[in-house]
């Protein structure tokens, strides 16, 4: 089942990175070192990953001294399902649980918890935004 709810490391780190924006006020800037001391990442590794949300239109970026990126009031109000969605084009829905499938034909029994999984996931996810996430990963 680990490769059904997978989320990688760079959009874990695009989604805390982000959380950790969330709490600040609006326009607010962060540099990538604030950002990446407050969730233990590379410098380096943080501003490549992010750079591709600004193309998005998810966060909002300065250069120079002062600058960093903020996260925009649309970003703000997003769901994690819209954002796991945004960075990394949600689910993987054709996913079989096991490890090597040995199914003959398809739609496999097992299909219809796969799927049953990936709406309760999704609707989880839908239900977060990630102004709440932020507020429960960082102000504990």
């Amino acid at each position: 089942m680990e490769k059904l709810l997978r989320v990688s490391e760079k959009t874990t780190v695009i989604i805390h990175a982000m959380s950790y924006m969330a709490l600040k006020e609006q326009g607010e800037f962060s540099s990538v070192k604030e950002i990446s001391d407050a969730i233990s990442v590379a410098r380096g590794y943080l501003a490549k990953i992010l750079q591709p949300m600004v193309l998005k239109g998810l966060l909002l970026s300065i250069r120079g001294v002062g600058g960093g990126f903020y996260i925009s009031a649309r970003t703000r109000n997003m769901s994690l399902l819209e954002l796991l969605v945004a960075i990394d084009g949600g689910f993987d829905t054709d996913t079989c649980i096991f490890s090597r499938p040995i199914c003959s034909k398809p739609p496999c029994i097992i299909s219809k918890l796969n799927e049953d999984i990936r709406l309760l996931v999704e609707s989880r996810l839908s239900s977060i935004s990630l102004t709440d996430f932020a507020e429960m990963t960082f102000l504990k």
